[in-house]
């Protein structure tokens, strides 16, 4: 966690922000707007909208963003969260801090020049009684004495005495320590006096054996009772025995290499102590989390750490070592990258000499105050001095302790865009590209199709309407011809006026015809006149016919609509003819169906029958229907 100075403007990192629909793509285009980027300031001072500040996206670095939180911003000591939730356009994301006074922070952070514990020690001008004290035995004796005095909080709880600052930079980092006193198995063991009977109470610190058999091994506590009984993440390779010297120290050091997870969520199956399957917040891509951490924190079995050996597309997990309490429904998984402890330390010292986010001892200011003298008079700066034997020390073992600390945390995240180019190196490439040969496919077979039903067009739309067009003109034609001879025949009509200049040549009447006549004449002409019109009758009628059973010469205009009986689809390109009777000999009116399976007959009133045919369909001929 990243420690503020109070009342002090301040630029923090925000992120990453990953998208709300895949839950894991990185978004670049995040704003703040009203109700959506908010402060949450210590013990419900208040809710501050910060939609309003410097907000930039970190350069090479997509989802992260630049916050610049004013001095208003950070007016509040204690615990400081900034919550930015876009449902729109990404998952929430908060950030947590730490706002300290602004003395605690400079005896912290301010003017610092040296390493890792900055130990800044006033110096002083050596006096003829310091010559003297330096080289005595019995001063020598009185300083061992001191350094081996048990500290204890009756005895040197004076504000500002050195037992006091001393014991509260210990417990900084050892929250207990004594002799192992019973041992169960190799990750279970009970402690002795020195330990707190409360349970739950050392769950995620580390137990480590400093002395005795089995010394210089630690594991992660992830169960404590009231009767003190610790169980442990993983068995001791050499186990304790009730001579071992132990120490709990604390566990939770945040080293900010990155303040995002992988992916969390919950535990979907448990199937035993290596294999489980988790929910959908994972992603379901082969070997997509292998080599990295789980971490259960909340739920049955949380305080477990585990390092993914395997992982399937079905989000089924297997992890080493095996887990010392079993998970269920209710157990929360965090998946982040393992980084390795000299990655850890780096990161940390950098911090710590450039970085307000780093981590510092100050032996010479404890919590702020100046460490000059406690009320006893004893000059610390000259005791310090005099026996600088056993600070060094102190300072080398807080580094080591560090260094295990910082081992156990590994809570850094990766950027996303690793796992992007994993999906351009698997199938889902291929996969499309045999979708698009498929689509192809289909467009060709559509255009075929389309092609056919404009050929269709074609006929029903020029080469029937051109029949009827040339009927029609055949028609005009006879009733010309018709009219034609009508009009011969009238008085005085071409025709009448051969028959008076027969009739005058003789009595036509009794003379055989044709006879003598030849082209031309009268008596030839006149019984070839009656062959033709015999044959103008025939082919009139046949016309008539073929014109009168296209859609019928009925008084009424009635339409037939066909529809399939199982969907109600109408049905087009559909032959339907009627028939006055139910053998369907005497024909009223023909047609074809449209788009929307009708066709139009123009019919008296009466009982109809109806017959339909088309392909691919078969009808229960005839249908009887009433015109109205």
């Amino acid at each position: 966690m990243q420690l503020l100075r109070a009342n002090t403007e301040i630029k923090v990192r925000v992120g990453p922000f990953p998208d709300v629909g895949d839950g894991f793509t990185p978004q670049v285009d995040i704003t703040l707007g009203g109700d959506e980027a908010e402060l949450l300031k210590h013990n419900g001072v208040g809710t501050v909208d910060i939609s309003g500040n410097t907000w930039a996206s970190v350069t090479s670095c997509r989802g992260w963003y630049d916050l610049t939180l004013t001095a208003g911003n950070t007016d509040t000591e204690g615990l400081l969260d900034v919550v930015v939730q876009d449902d729109s356009d990404c998952l929430p994301v908060t950030r947590s801090f730490m706002v300290l006074a602004e003395a605690a922070w400079d005896s912290l952070f301010l003017a610092k020049d040296i390493g890792l514990m900055d130990v800044n020690i006033a110096s002083t001008i050596a006096t003829g009684l310091d010559n003297v004290l330096q080289g005595s035995t019995f001063a020598l004796a009185i300083a061992s004495a001191i350094w081996d005095k048990i500290l204890t909080g009756s005895s040197h709880n004076i504000a500002t005495s050195a037992g006091k600052r001393l014991r509260q930079i210990e417990e900084a980092f050892i929250h207990a320590n004594g002799v192992i006193a019973t041992v169960t198995n190799g990750h279970t063991f009970t402690l002795d006096a020195g330990a707190v009977a409360t349970a739950d109470y050392y769950i995620g610190d580390r137990l480590q054996i400093v002395e005795g058999t089995g010394s210089g091994q630690s594991r992660l506590i992830v169960a404590y009772t009231s009767g003190k009984v610790v169980t442990l993440d993983s068995d001791f390779t050499v186990n304790p025995d009730t001579s071992s010297l132990y120490e709990v120290n604390a566990a939770d050091v945040h080293v900010s290499l990155s303040d995002a997870d992988q992916a969390q969520g919950f535990v979907a199956t448990y199937t035993n102590t290596t294999t489980i399957t988790l929910d959908a917040a994972a992603v379901a891509t082969t070997n997509y989390y292998l080599g990295s951490l789980i971490n259960f924190t909340h739920g049955t079995g949380a305080g477990q750490v585990r390092e993914i050996t395997g992982y399937t597309n079905g989000r089924v997990v297997t992890m080493s070592p095996a887990l010392a309490t079993a998970l269920d429904t209710t157990t929360v998984w965090h998946i982040q990258a393992a980084v390795s402890t000299a990655e850890i330390v780096d990161e940390w010292e950098r911090q710590s000499q450039a970085d307000p986010t780093g981590f510092h001892v100050n032996v010479l200011e404890v919590g702020g105050t100046p460490q000059t003298a406690n009320d006893n008079g004893a000059d610390i700066n000259n005791i310090l001095d005099d026996t600088a034997t056993a600070i060094p020390a102190l300072i080398a073992t807080a580094e080591g302790k560090i260094d295990v600390i910082a081992a156990t945390t590994a809570q850094a995240s990766v950027c996303t865009e690793a796992r992007l180019a994993e999906l351009a190196a698997a199938n889902m490439p291929a996969d499309i590209d045999t979708l698009l040969v498929d689509v192809a496919e289909v467009e060709s077979d559509l255009a075929t199709v389309d092609a056919v039903v404009d050929a269709i067009l074609v006929d029903t739309g020029t080469t029937l309407e051109n029949r009827l067009i040339a009927l029609k003109a055949e028609t005009v034609l006879i009733v010309a011809d018709t009219n034609e001879l009508q009009t011969d025949w009238a008085n005085g009509g071409r025709l009448d006026n051969i028959l008076d200049a027969a009739g005058a040549a003789g009595d036509p009447w009794i003379t055989e015809l044709p006879g003598s006549y030849t082209a031309g004449q009268a008596g030839y002409i006149i019984p070839n006149i009656e062959s033709d019109l015999e044959t103008v009758v025939i082919d009139t009628a046949a016309i008539k016919l073929k014109t009168d059973t296209i859609s019928g010469v009925g008084s009424i205009t009635w339409p037939y609509v066909l529809t399939r009986s199982d969907t109600g689809d109408p049905i087009p390109m559909a032959t339907v003819w009627a028939t006055e009777d139910s053998d369907g000999a005497s024909v009223l009116a023909s047609g074809i169906t449209d788009s929307n399976g009708t066709v139009v007959f123009f019919l008296d009133a009466g009982t109809v029958y109806i017959w339909r045919s088309a392909t691919g369909y078969s009808f229960i001929n005839p249908d009887t229907e009433t015109v109205v």
